[in-house]
């Protein structure tokens, strides 16, 4: 995107690829976000499971995953203020709250569970 960017506005070759790469540069961090919502899911399916000398290890799974899902929509927020579309804008501005809001609501209940099995068996 960045060498797009540097192309004159009117420019054929930038006006012929901005739209697949501007896509490319949502679609890439969604989908990162995506999966890192899925392992917060799996962190919330292990903790029962995991052995006790790797609930902290679990709990930063976590924080890693959550981290990744906030900085991955960092990226899709500035580039969908690109999107000529309002209403591609909007779906992407709806999928982006939906990814932050549901890894949000697993962390707030996976980190709390993760230190109350911690605790117990301590």
């Amino acid at each position: 995107m960045a060498a797009l960017r540097k192309l004159p506005r009117d420019s054929a070759q930038r006006n012929d690829k901005w739209p697949a790469t501007l896509l490319a540069c949502i679609r890439a961090p969604q989908a990162m976000a995506a999966t890192a919502v899925a392992v917060l899911h799996l962190c919330d399916r292990l903790i029962n499971i995991v052995n006790h000398f790797l609930l902290s290890d679990l709990a930063v799974c976590a924080d890693l995953a959550m981290a990744t899902v906030r900085c991955a929509l960092y990226n899709v927020r500035i580039n969908a203020r690109e999107l000529s579309d309002s209403s591609e804008r909007a779906g992407v501005e709806q999928r982006t709250f939906e990814l932050l809001s549901n890894a949000a609501q697993l962390i707030q209940h996976v980190a709390p569970r993760i230190w109350d099995r911690e605790t117990q068996e301590a």
